[in-house]
């Protein structure tokens, strides 16, 4: 089975983000925010948490952090890209 870089990014983004933020968001629910608009990667710590992931699993010594931010919005933008992908991203299901 090949697995390109992408997709286990994609994978492993989708884990890092979601496991950690269905516990920091548990008192949204108590307010009701169910009925409020989903945006997956609208904390800035879900985004630092992200990007920093991303830094340790593709390590360059010579790249800025541009290229990172740049794949931590492509990753946001893709699970916000429909109301389905929002769903599978989102912690409040």
């Amino acid at each position: 089975m090949d697995v390109s870089r992408r997709s286990l990014l994609l994978g492993t983004a989708s884990a890092a983000v979601i496991g950690p933020t269905a516990f920091t968001n548990k008192g949204a629910f108590a307010q009701g925010a169910a009925s409020a608009p989903i945006i997956v990667g609208a904390a800035p710590e879900d985004r630092k948490l992200l990007f920093r992931m991303i830094r340790v699993m593709y390590p360059h010594d010579r790249f800025s952090d541009g290229p990172y931010e740049r794949t931590a919005d492509a990753v946001f933008a893709a699970a916000n890209s429909t109301p389905a992908q929002k769903r599978t991203w989102s912690p409040r299901r």
